[in-house]
C-alpha cells in the first residue's frame, strides 16, 4: 500500500518535476483521502471493522509529502495540490472492499465522481502562483471557490446529484 499511495507519487514527482521546473510551467494533481484524518472518539463502525487505518496512514503521507513538495517547489511556475473527496465515492473498486454494510450507516454519504473530476481540471489548469499547497476536499472546495460540478461531458451543470446506489 505504501508503494502505491504515498512512493508512486513521489517517484513520479521526483521524475517529473525536473522538466516543470525547467520550463517554468507544470502541475502536480495528487488524489487522497478523507481516512488520512485522524478518526473520532468514540469510534464508528467503520473506522472499527474496515481495515481502513493502513490506507489512512499512506494517503496522510502523501498528504505531508504534497504540501512539502508545494513548498519546496514554490516560485518556480510548478503547482502541487491534493484534494480527496469528502466522502466514498461509490465505484466497483469500492463494492469489491465489502463497504457495503457501511452503506446504511446514518452518517453515510457518497459524493458524485464528477466532483472529483472538476476539482482535479481546476488543480491542473490554475495559476501555480496562487494555487499550490492545497489538500482539500473537492466537493467543499468546488463550493468555496464557486466553480459548479460539471457533468464529466464538460458540458452540462450535473446539478442535484443523489448518492449511487447499484
Amino acid at each position: 500500500m505504501f508503494e502505491l499511495n504515498a512512493r508512486a507519487p513521489f517517484d513520479l514527482m521526483r521524475r517529473f518535476a525536473p522538466q516543470m521546473v525547467a520550463r517554468k510551467e507544470g502541475w502536480i494533481v495528487n488524489i487522497t483521502s478523507k481516512t488520512a484524518e485522524l478518526p473520532p472518539s468514540p469510534f464508528n463502525a467503520f473506522e472499527r471493522s474496515s481495515g481502513v487505518t493502513l490506507y489512512g496512514v499512506t494517503k496522510a503521507a502523501l498528504n505531508r509529502m504534497s504540501v512539502g513538495i508545494a513548498a519546496e517547489l514554490g516560485g518556480t511556475g510548478v503547482a502541487v495540490n491534493a484534494f480527496a473527496p469528502f466522502s466514498i465515492v461509490w465505484t466497483p473498486g469500492a463494492a469489491r472492499t465489502g463497504m457495503e454494510k457501511f452503506r446504511s450507516l446514518p452518517e453515510w454519504v457518497e459524493e458524485p465522481i464528477e466532483g472529483m473530476a472538476e476539482v482535479a481540471l481546476a488543480f491542473a489548469t490554475c495559476d501555480p502562483d496562487k494555487v499550490s499547497g492545497l489538500c482539500v476536499y473537492s466537493t467543499p472546495y468546488l463550493q468555496e471557490t464557486g466553480r459548479k460540478i460539471m457533468k464529466l461531458d464538460g458540458r452540462t451543470p450535473l446539478g442535484d446529484w443523489k448518492p449511487i446506489v447499484d
